[in-house]
């Protein structure tokens, strides 16, 4: 990165984007799960005060463990996305440079022809 370029293998980053998307409905059920064992530990438990507190906490996982999923299926279109922009700007990136350059190009024939034509 010294150079003020980023290498960017495009190709294992948009995997990576869809491996992390495929990681969601897992996640989800991981998520369900907590919440199916905090809602159980409450019907087990026979202190107020501690089934007030068990009441409370599934209140408060409830919601963000059913966004989980698509939170998750999110970020890796996030990611997938990213490493398309990537390749689109490498791609327009490079259409800019051959337009820019396409007009110095009949200087090109000069600058390769021999210095030295006995060496040649």
């Amino acid at each position: 990165m010294g150079n003020g370029f980023v290498e960017l293998d495009v190709d294992s980053v948009y995997t990576a984007g869809g491996g992390v998307t495929d990681r969601s409905t897992q996640a989800g059920s991981h998520a369900r799960g907590l919440v199916g064992h905090i809602e159980a530990a409450h019907s087990l438990v026979g202190h107020p005060e501690v089934r007030s507190a068990l009441s409370e906490l599934t209140a408060g996982v409830r919601d963000p463990a059913a966004k989980l999923p698509g939170l998750i299926t999110a970020i890796g279109h996030g990611v997938s996305a990213t490493a398309a922009v990537a390749r689109d700007s490498d791609i327009e990136g490079a259409r800019a440079v051959r337009q820019a350059t396409a007009p110095l190009t009949h200087l090109t024939t000069k600058v390769q022809r021999s210095i030295n034509p006995d060496r040649a």
